[in-house]
């Protein structure tokens, strides 16, 4: 067999938000990275440990999932603080997901915000340049997960940031790629079909059916999904194993 008959292998990642008190046990297995919350919209130490503990006994990648700091709203509201105010909350996030992964002598593989900061930054383009500032500062070997054509996107580019482009198996898209907002209806993924049906528009003709009926053009090396989504578990399998049917391999 010739190079140009060889069947071309297709390689994404598949990630989920853990640490936040749902099944992590669960979904592990299905997945080859998580994005651990590390104390700002959920947990502490012990959360932290107990989630990185799993993921290598699980071979899974582990990243940092810092948010505001807000545990009332889980991180999902956009707060009025002063960026120094907020860059000191998110450095102490990090240094306690560091000190954990110290301990377990695991690697750390990437940051992903988390909620509201995620979209925010997706966004806003001051505040995307001042994290990835910072981040560049303190971090700047680390992959960054950001979703594609996002002004997060554009200033990791500037500050020379390695990225994935990551987008999301069980949410609705508006015409801009941004997150149909979760108060409004449709915005979460529940149905298989559904979720398969964006996936497959995804990775085969890298376009996304935004809430509208447009298709925007997108890109994407990892997949996510929320680990607090009501069937969770049951999405991450499904992928999982539809992921393999179209030979692509979850690494």
């Amino acid at each position: 067999m010739d190079d140009k008959s060889k069947p071309k292998i297709r390689i994404i990642d598949l990630n989920c938000d853990l640490g936040e008190g749902y099944d992590d046990e669960g979904i592990m297995p299905y997945i080859s990275s998580c994005n651990v919350a590390c104390g700002g919209h959920y947990g502490d130490f012990n959360t932290i440990m107990a989630a990185l503990d799993l993921a290598k006994r699980n071979n899974v990648r582990v990243g940092a999932h810092p948010s505001f700091p807000d545990k009332s709203h889980f991180g999902r509201k956009v707060l009025d603080f002063k960026t120094e105010y907020l860059l000191d909350s998110i450095e102490g996030q990090l240094c306690l997901f560091q000190e954990a992964l110290d301990r377990l002598s695991l690697p750390f593989h990437h940051i992903k915000w988390h909620g509201a900061l995620y979209n925010l930054a997706a966004k806003d383009a001051q505040v995307a340049n001042r994290l990835a500032e910072y981040i560049k500062k303190k971090f700047p070997s680390l992959l960054m997960y950001v979703p594609f054509g996002s002004e997060m996107a554009k200033a990791c580019k500037a500050y020379d940031l390695p990225v994935y482009y990551e987008v999301f198996a069980d949410r609705a898209y508006a015409d801009d790629l941004n997150l149909v907002p979760r108060s409004e209806p449709c915005s979460v993924l529940k149905e298989p079909g559904a979720i398969k049906e964006q996936i497959t528009n995804i990775l085969e003709k890298k376009q996304v059916r935004t809430i509208s009926g447009q298709k925007v053009a997108i890109k994407a090396d990892t997949i996510c999904v929320h680990g607090d989504h009501p069937r969770a578990l049951s999405i991450t399998q499904q992928l999982f194993y539809f992921l393999q049917e179209k030979q692509y391999h979850i690494k």
